[in-house]
């Protein structure tokens, strides 16, 4: 496993850009994060029969024109599982110029990449907002 405090890191920091952001899950993940990670790794050891994944919750988000969108809402440990395998993986990941076009009072805002520099701001052991050290 990753080590738990930059997952943690990783998770918190993106928290408010998930499609359903579940403050149990953040206030869990936030006080939390080793157990969840020993949890996870009981459930990946084959001789540990009691600890699983538990089934997750459909969901629905309310779309344009009153179409709801069908998804699955993680529990907590299923949610850290998966920012865990992100962060841990995260070199075999392509970073690429993405721009997402957003309108809001006409205005149209330009994004590039904000993962790719926090992953970078989280290795190097800062915090959001900090300037590096030299």
């Amino acid at each position: 496993m990753a080590n738990h405090q930059k997952v943690k890191d990783f998770y918190l920091w993106d928290y408010e850009g998930t499609l359903f952001p579940m403050e149990t899950c953040r206030l869990l993940i936030e006080n939390n994060s080793e157990s969840i990670s020993k949890y996870i790794s009981k459930i990946a050891n084959p001789k540990e029969k009691d600890f699983s994944f538990l089934s997750q919750e459909t969901v629905y988000a309310s779309k344009t024109q009153h179409h709801l969108r069908r998804t699955m809402k993680l529990n907590p440990v299923a949610e850290y599982y998966l920012y865990d395998m992100a962060y841990k993986n995260r070199k075999i990941f392509r970073y690429t110029e993405n721009y997402i076009k957003v309108e809001m009072d006409n205005i149209e805002i330009k994004e590039n990449c904000i993962a790719k520099i926090r992953i970078a701001e989280i290795e190097k052991g800062m915090l959001i907002g900090e300037k590096e050290k030299d």
